[in-house]
C-alpha cells in the first residue's frame, strides 16, 4: 500500500508513515480506488482482455481467421454487436440478390471487415475494460486483472450454440423446400384445355397472355434464367394439298437460321408434320396436322433456357397433343 500523504511505499499493516507520520487507520475508506487503478498497466489489462494470441492479434494486418470465418470467428471472440449486424446484412443480401452476386458481396465484406478487425476488436476491449474499471472500484488491481480475463477472452459455447442454429435452419430449410416441392408435385394439377377438337396439358407456371380465341391461343414461360412460349393456331377450311405446302407457305426462316428437315410425329394417334429451326438467339419447333379440313399448328419457341425447363416441358407439352370428338370452346386459365 501507498501513503495517501508523501506516496512513500508502506507495509499493508502499518497504521502510520514512517516517512511523514500521516494516520493510515482511514486508508480503506478513504483512498480513492480510481486513482489506484489508473496506476494500472492498460496494455496489460488488454493483454488480460484478449486471452490467447494477443500479439497476434495487435500485429496482425489481415485477420484471416475473420475471413475465412466471418461471423463465427466474431461471436467466438464474444463480439456480440458486431455478429448481430453480421447476420442481419447476410440475411438481407441473402434476400435481395442473386447466388453468385451474394458470394461477391460477402467475400468483399469479409475481406474488408479481415482488414480492420485488429482496430474494431481491440477499440472494444478497451472500451469494455474501462467500464469494468468504472462498475467496479472497490476491487483489487489482482481482481480487475481476473475481470477483464473473465469478461473477456473466447468463447466455445458461443460458438457451437451458433453452429447447432445454423445446422437446424439449414434442415428446417431443406425441410421446407422438399415439402413444397411435394406439395406442388401431388397437389397442384397441371391445367388441362380443350380447344376445338385439340385438348393438352398446359406446362406448370406458364400463363395466359390474354392473347386466345377459339382459333389463336398463346402461353409464356419467363423468369431470369427461362423464357419460352406456346402459340396454337386452327385454320379452319384448309385448302391446301399437302402439310409441306403449308409450312413452306407460313414458315418462314431467314439465311441465318438452320431449318431441319421435315419429319412426321405420331402423337397419341395422330399423324403431325414437325421441323425446327435455331439461330442464335432462339430454337423454335413447329408441328402441325390435320383433322376434319381444319389445321393445327403448334409453336413452341425456346428463347432463353439456363435450367432446361423449357426443353423438359417441350417434350412433356408435346406428348400430352390429343383429338377429341367433343367440341368445346377454349378455357381460360
Amino acid at each position: 500500500m501507498f501513503c495517501p500523504n508523501c506516496g512513500s511505499k508502506l507495509e499493508e499493516k502499518e497504521k502510520f508513515c514512517k516517512y511523514c507520520g500521516t494516520s493510515l487507520s482511514k486508508i480503506e475508506s478513504d483512498t480513492d480506488y480510481t486513482d489506484i487503478k489508473a496506476n494500472i498497466d492498460e496494455e496489460d489489462l488488454v493483454k488480460s482482455y484478449v486471452g490467447n494470441h494477443y500479439d497476434k492479434i495487435v500485429n496482425c494486418g489481415f485477420s484471416f481467421p475473420t475471413f475465412f470465418f466471418s461471423i463465427f470467428y466474431t461471436l467466438y471472440r464474444k463480439m456480440w454487436l458486431y455478429s448481430f449486424l453480421w447476420i442481419i446484412f447476410d440475411f438481407i443480401v441473402l434476400m435481395v440478390f442473386d447466388f453468385y452476386t451474394c458470394i461477391l458481396i460477402f467475400l468483399f465484406v469479409n475481406a474488408l471487415l479481415a482488414v480492420h478487425f485488429s482496430n474494431l476488436y481491440l477499440k472494444l476491449a478497451r472500451k469494455r475494460i474501462q467500464q469494468i474499471k468504472q462498475n467496479n472500484n472497490s476491487m483489487s488491481n489482482e481482481d480487475i486483472l481476473n475481470l477483464c480475463k473473465k469478461k473477456g477472452g473466447t468463447s466455445m459455447v458461443a460458438l457451437i450454440l451458433a453452429i447447432f442454429m445454423i445446422i437446424i435452419f439449414i434442415i428446417f430449410a431443406i425441410g421446407i423446400y422438399f415439402a413444397i416441392e411435394l406439395f406442388s408435385d401431388t397437389e397442384t394439377p397441371s391445367n388441362h384445355i380443350t380447344s376445338n377438337l385439340l385438348q393438352y396439358e398446359l406446362p406448370p407456371e406458364f400463363s395466359n397472355t390474354n392473347e386466345y380465341s377459339n382459333q389463336y391461343q398463346r402461353f409464356i414461360y419467363m423468369s431470369s434464367t427461362d423464357y419460352c412460349a406456346i402459340h396454337i393456331k386452327m385454320k379452319k377450311n384448309y385448302q391446301n394439298k399437302s402439310l409441306e405446302d403449308y409450312f413452306k407457305s407460313s414458315i418462314y426462316s431467314s439465311l441465318e437460321d438452320k431449318v431441319g428437315d421435315i419429319t412426321t410425329k405420331n402423337i397419341n394417334g395422330t399423324n403431325w408434320n414437325y421441323v425446327s429451326i435455331s439461330n442464335q438467339k432462339s430454337t423454335k419447333h413447329y408441328l402441325a396436322t390435320i383433322k376434319n379440313k381444319d389445321i393445327y399448328e403448334i409453336e413452341y419457341s425456346i428463347y432463353q433456357d439456363d435450367t432446361k425447363y423449357c426443353t423438359n416441358n417441350y417434350e412433356k407439352f408435346i406428348n400430352s397433343l390429343d383429338f377429341t370428338n367433343t367440341n368445346k370452346d377454349f378455357n381460360s386459365i
